[in-house]
Formats: C-alpha cells, structure tokens, sequence
C-alpha cells in the first residue's frame, strides 16, 4: 500500500492524475510445494483483489483500473487464464456484494 497509514489509500501520489493508487501485492511462492501452493496462490490472489477493492468503501471513487497481478515474472505456478479468472471473479463478487452500478 502506498500511503499514510495500513489502510488508507494514498491521495495524489506523485504527478499521477489518478486521485487514490492502491498497491496491491500478489501472493509470494517463495520455494514452497507446488500442489500446496497452487491452492494458497489461488486464495491469497482473490484476497490481494478483494482487499484492494475494501480499500474504496466510503471513498469519492467511481472508477478503479486493475493491472494483472501476479501475471508476470513472479506469477508462479498459476496459468494466466487462471490469474484471469480469479481477478474478474473476486471483481464481480465484491461489486455484487457492494451493490455497484456496473462493473
């Protein structure tokens, strides 16, 4: 997280022309067992998304733009349909639960 504080988004960083940037980490695979740790990339992906969108709950923000996360160098044992799948599912999910106009 970028910012003042565990749980407050950052206002204004830098010469960005975005008011809020949440930093959102995916999992770390570290040299863990593979089997074990395709279910725990899983989890703690959706968890990197539903906790970055927690994040705008009382916020002035009507719009939220979400990079891949862990779809690069350091995406582990997950495919990039899976990492896909998992960010527009925890997506929708928190957008339902909240109510959101459209996603």
């Amino acid at each position: 997280m970028i910012g003042p504080g565990p749980n407050n988004p950052y206002r204004h960083y830098k010469n960005l022309k975005a008011p809020y940037v949440i930093h959102a980490c995916g999992p770390d695979f570290g040299d863990c067992d593979i089997a074990e740790t395709v279910a725990k990339a899983k989890k703690h992906l959706r968890n990197a998304y539903r906790n970055a969108l927690h994040l705008t709950i009382n916020k002035p923000i009507s719009d939220i733009i979400f990079p891949l996360i862990s779809s690069g160098v350091f995406r582990g044992p997950l495919f990039l349909s899976e990492i896909a799948g998992i960010a527009v599912r925890a997506v929708h999910d928190r957008a339902a639960e909240s109510k959101v106009a459209s996603i």
